[in-house]
């Protein structure tokens, strides 16, 4: 069997964190490729690879144009295979906003995309203030304050439930597993 696709754009390290750790548990039973995504890759050849998981945290409102813009115009591949997309945010620390029925982030990506993937995750990221530019501090400040998340700019905070995402990648390699 060819190998899983990992693809993925991380602006602070958190998708990337994410999709190693997917690797790591469907690895047992798959094999697996992952690669991050940089602008304008064009090198990625989809037709060595039995299945596609990709994945891309909200930065600024959105989710990275550069990844947006590769699956729609690897979109007519990406529907000849097994695939899942994975949302990264800090919406999804809410209990309420985790889910893809309640999380904004998702809702709007998927209405951006010209594809359906089979399986949709959405994961809390990680609030990393020791990255952040000074102007990047005080906005996610200014927006953690508004949505009552943490504003102490001398700690970084993670939100990922790495059980949530334990459990996706056993369903996603039994997606896999079923329809190869």
């Amino acid at each position: 069997m060819k190998p899983v696709l990992l693809l993925y754009y991380s602006h602070d390290g958190q998708t990337e964190k994410i999709m190693q750790f997917i690797a790591q548990q469907i690895s047992c039973q798959l094999s697996v490729s992952t690669v991050e995504l940089t602008n304008g890759d064009e090198s990625i050849n989809l037709a060595g690879y039995s299945a596609v998981l990709i994945a891309g945290g909200v930065r600024y409102g959105g989710h990275p144009k550069a990844l947006t813009k590769w699956i729609n115009k690897h979109s007519h591949l990406l529907t000849t295979k097994p695939t899942g997309l994975i949302s990264v945010n800090l919406t999804a620390r809410k209990p309420n906003r985790n889910q893809i029925d309640s999380n904004p982030y998702i809702k709007k990506w998927l209405l951006e995309l010209n594809w359906r993937p089979d399986s949709v995750a959405v994961f809390a990221g990680a609030l990393q203030y020791s990255k952040y530019s000074f102007f990047d501090k005080l906005l996610v400040k200014l927006i953690m304050k508004m949505t009552e998340g943490p504003t102490d700019t001398h700690k970084d905070y993670e939100f990922t439930n790495w059980q949530q995402i334990e459990d996706f990648s056993k369903n996603f390699s039994d997606l896999i597993l079923s329809q190869v």
